[in-house]
């Protein structure tokens, strides 16, 4: 992981629950497509990735980190689009990313379905 870092192919991050000053997830940016790497010019999207315990998988947790991805990762990592996975079974998140201005991405050229966009 740390190589991957250095290597500027994506980055991870532990989430800390405050109350408990418990791991409870991680969180990942990752360069699309994948033989990018950020800030060399060539990424224009990272995709995002959330996991969290499921107990904490909520609107208000979910939307919380949203934002926080939201007023940092475009200028942190040079990027003007942030995507990210939600099916139409994760409620919870899709009230987050909608919350949070992210839209579905629709007939894209992206080989995955159940993606969400937000651009800057």
């Amino acid at each position: 992981m740390e190589q991957e870092f250095d290597d500027r192919f994506y980055i991870r991050w532990s989430i800390n629950h405050k109350q408990t000053n418990k791991i409870v997830g991680t969180i990942e940016i990752a360069p699309v497509p994948n033989t990018t790497r950020f800030w060399d010019g060539a990424c224009q999207t990272g995709i995002l990735r959330i996991d969290i315990i499921s107990s904490l998988e909520n609107k208000i947790v979910l939307s919380e980190i949203l934002r926080m991805v939201s007023d940092n990762f475009y200028a942190d990592f040079d990027i003007k689009n942030i995507i990210i996975k939600a099916t139409k079974d994760d409620e919870e998140r899709v009230l987050a990313l909608e919350n949070n201005s992210f839209d579905k991405l629709e007939n894209n050229t992206f080989p995955y379905s159940d993606y969400y966009i937000k651009r800057k």
